[in-house]
């Protein structure tokens, strides 16, 4: 019967542990909003509701990330056209799906370099 050699621990990480401080939001923007945000729950109707500042303040720190040569915005997670809007004007590049993602960021984003666009099909 044979064993299997130990294996000694690597000494150190294989990258710097990233500081997730600058990601923490220290006072959450829908505690200054929650009569609007009740407001909309009273119509009835679910949704979802967006703080777009919230939003290009992540893209501008994800943007600021040394190591990080490339983000994508993932359209799946949302493709509403302010939101492509706003990344985009951030600096973001986006990653589709489907040829409906691609087709849906080219309309909203007619000028858009295609290079923007990572299309990682799951055909599985």
């Amino acid at each position: 019967m044979s064993t299997l050699p130990s294996i000694a621990p690597h000494p150190a990480p294989f990258a710097p542990t990233l500081d997730p401080s600058p990601f923490i939001e220290h006072e959450p923007w829908w505690r200054t909003r929650r009569v609007d945000l009740l407001a909309l729950a009273d119509q009835g109707t679910a949704r979802y509701v967006y703080h777009l500042p919230t939003a290009r303040a992540a893209a501008i720190r994800l943007r600021a990330l040394a190591p990080v040569e490339w983000v994508l915005y993932a359209v799946k997670a949302n493709p509403h056209p302010d939101l492509l809007r706003l990344f985009h004007a951030e600096g973001l590049g986006f990653e589709c799906v489907s040829p409906g993602e691609v087709r849906h960021v080219l309309s909203v984003l007619p000028d858009l370099n295609p290079a923007a666009i990572l299309f990682t099909p799951n055909f599985a």
